[in-house]
């Protein structure tokens, strides 16, 4: 797992419950109200923007906007490939 850094502007609407921090479980990003499917890394939009975060731990968050990035947040760990 790589972290990463996610910066969402000009945010019109934000829902958050208690618990949003950690590892992230599942999400959901539709940019000019269509889901582009899997996001590349890095990322830029100055669309509108809905992105739906649900953690590990069961909390969500939702945020409504213009714009977003979304970059690396440094190295990735190591990884190490091995064949059977």
């Amino acid at each position: 797992m790589q972290p990463l850094v996610l910066r969402c502007f000009h945010a019109s609407l934000v829902e958050q419950e208690p618990g949003c921090i950690g590892s992230l479980a599942h999400g959901v990003l539709r940019v000019a109200g269509a889901g582009p499917g899997r996001v590349p890394v890095p990322f830029e939009t100055t669309e509108s923007v809905e992105l739906e975060l649900v953690f590990a731990n069961g909390a969500m968050c939702r945020v409504t906007g213009r714009g977003l990035t979304l970059k690396s947040a440094g190295e990735a760990p190591i990884a190490e490939w091995l064949k059977c």
